[in-house]
């Protein structure tokens, strides 16, 4: 049986010689010098801190511990930012919590060493994540969503178009927050939509080239509505924005953002970009 790390806690996938997948949490024992894995033996040497699960990803001393604490004081700060807020009735019951937790996760990530930002990066972008939990009382349920979004905003903020492209190659949703992940990304950095074009032939899955066909429909529905198929789309959009990116600036009243206002007549609000006034 071969193991693979799958997450920040005592965690681990295992593959059977049949090929069937199983999760697996460490129970650490030290009789006989193994460990136990929900009661199926295996030698601990293949589990080793510093060394590797069966020559998979390599597990360095303290990797589970600095990232389950980076994950607990998230939890605590958040919990904290919560109370606060109910305090002063600064929560909206429609509004959420959402952004707090990814600014409060984005400044633990700068304070937390480099290697558990990486570490955490490359987990994110190894494993599905699944959709934000809208409970204040299951927020680990929420961290790997909050993280990941927290990537975004850390890519993008920086105009890091290697580790933009690469996070979206692995994961575009469909919103960021309460926005299109394309306004999300481009009111950033402009210059994000190039990571879109990138990802749509480097998408690590189906469903990934889906999302990005979709946001950047959405950013370039004159074009996609020209072009039906998504190859030929995507390429001629990549083409009309590097033609015209000089002359473009980002709509901010673009119609995919939570709480706009109600459009004036007239007013373009299905673009993402819209020429320079001149």
């Amino acid at each position: 049986m071969s193991f693979a790390i799958h997450s920040p806690a005592l965690l681990f996938r295992g593959e059977t010689p049949q090929g069937k997948t199983l999760d697996f949490v460490v129970s650490r024992e030290s009789q006989a010098g193994r460990v136990r894995f929900f009661g199926l033996q295996v030698d601990s040497q293949d589990v080793q801190p510093g060394g590797a699960a069966n020559g998979s990803l390599p597990v360095r001393n303290g990797m589970f511990q600095d990232a389950a604490k980076l994950r607990q004081d998230w939890k605590l700060r958040v919990m904290q930012a919560i109370q606060d807020a109910k305090k002063a009735g600064l929560i909206s019951p429609k509004g959420g919590f959402y952004h707090k937790e990814v600014v409060i996760l984005d400044a633990l990530l700068d304070q937390a060493p480099a290697n558990v930002a990486e570490d955490e990066f490359r987990r994110i972008c190894a494993n599905p994540v699944r959709d934000r939990w809208d409970s204040e009382d299951e927020l680990d349920k929420s961290y790997d969503h909050v993280l990941m979004v927290a990537f975004f905003y850390r890519s993008s903020e920086r105009k890091d178009r290697q580790r933009l492209t690469t996070l979206l190659c692995h994961h575009c949703p469909q919103y960021l927050g309460y926005a299109a992940s394309e306004f999300y990304l481009v009111s950033t950095w402009p210059e994000s939509i190039e990571c879109f074009f990138d990802c749509y032939t480097a998408a690590k899955s189906a469903g990934v080239q889906k999302n990005v066909v979709s946001c950047l429909g959405r950013a370039f529905p004159a074009l996609r509505d020209r072009f039906p198929a998504d190859r030929e789309f995507v390429q001629e959009a990549r083409n009309w924005y590097m033609s015209n990116r000089s002359n473009l600036q980002i709509n901010y009243r673009y119609v995919h953002v939570a709480a706009q206002p109600p459009p004036e007549p007239g007013l373009d609000v299905t673009n993402l970009f819209l020429y320079k006034p001149k």
